[in-house]
């Protein structure tokens, strides 16, 4: 479950512990997450941060800007 908490600001609950990449994009994107070739161009992109059980964390991006005008 997401919400928005603030400007730019959004709350993510009920993630599994594990290690989440996190990317901001300004625009909607299509990512096959589904393969390791879908995600390699995102792979130096955003941050990294690890969620423990029970656990929170804070992640800052800097926003990756895209030339995708057919967003809806």
């Amino acid at each position: 479950m997401s919400g928005l908490q603030g400007p730019g600001q959004t709350m993510l609950q009920g993630l599994a512990p594990g290690t989440y990449r996190v990317i901001a994009f300004d625009a909607p994107q299509e990512v096959d997450f589904h393969t390791s070739e879908g995600l390699a161009k995102y792979a130096t992109m955003g941050a990294t941060t690890t969620v423990e059980a029970g656990g929170t964390a804070n992640v800052q991006l800097e926003v990756v800007h895209t030339d995708n005008t057919d967003a809806e």
